[in-house]
């Protein structure tokens, strides 16, 4: 399978700021042979839209809310966003749970919202630093997991990329801790079974399982070595094209 290497560039850069990296991304990143994707703010989209639309890039959103249309001021459907070309969607992201209280039975109708209308959603999961030092970090991650994927059919979940994103070891958290290869092994070796337990072999098989925790130029190389590892979703590094290129690149070699 390909792999998967998104850009969330979160909420960062204003429309002026993104095109321009875009451009670099595209300068930098002319024939990818994975699917990357720019995970750009809801304002920039329409405008980056036009870059990307010439490049080999693939374009996405941060967030989707889970009906089409209706009564609810303030979203944003993934069928409006699919008029400015985009075919992924962040859906779950940690930050989301943490601070706008996103529970995995919103992010449960998020990603059949997404799946609705033929968008691609990366469903993150992951546990904080608490359930970490309690031996809790597998528990958590299979209870979220299930109640995320509720109601996700065999044809429909080798349409969702599965992003295992650890709290504790991002840089913005409080008290980061590093990573290692074995840790991510383990969980990402973890995320299959659990994925083949609810389905088959088969179906497990062809999930996409990224890591996002802190992805740089400096730590892929190791990341790499892990197994069941088929992307990556890079927050930080996202944001220097040079940096995000070599990310891309290296699961090129």
């Amino acid at each position: 399978m390909k792999a998967l290497i998104a850009a969330n560039l979160k909420m960062n850069l204003n429309s002026r700021q993104t095109i321009a990296l875009v451009k670099n991304y595209i300068k930098l990143i002319r024939k990818p042979k994975n699917d990357v994707v720019v995970c750009a703010s809801f304002t920039a989209i329409p405008e980056i839209s036009k870059s990307v639309k010439k490049s080999k890039l693939v374009l996405g959103a941060q967030d989707i809310f889970y009906e089409q249309k209706g009564a609810y001021t303030g979203e944003i459907s993934a069928l409006m966003l699919k008029e400015y070309g985009c075919k992924y969607a962040i859906i779950g992201h940690s930050e989301r749970r943490q601070y706008l209280k996103e529970t995995d039975e919103l992010v449960n109708l998020k990603l059949k919202g997404a799946l609705r209308v033929g968008m691609t959603p990366i469903l993150c999961i992951g546990e904080d630093a608490y359930f970490r030092d309690s031996g809790e970090s597998f528990a958590f991650v299979e209870k979220q997991l299930k109640a995320c994927i509720t109601g996700i059919d065999k044809k429909q979940i080798i349409k969702v990329a599965i992003a295992y994103e650890p709290i504790w070891a991002i840089s913005t958290t409080k008290d980061r801790r590093d990573i290692t290869t074995r840790d991510i092994t383990q969980m990402h070796n973890f995320i299959r079974k659990l994925l083949k337990d609810a389905y088959d072999l088969r179906t497990a098989s062809k999930v996409r399982i990224l890591y996002g925790g802190s992805v740089n130029e400096q730590n892929i190389s190791e990341i790499l070595k892990a197994e069941n590892v088929n992307g990556m979703l890079v927050g930080a590094a996202s944001l220097d094209a040079r940096k995000f290129a070599k990310v891309v690149k290296a699961f090129e070699q």
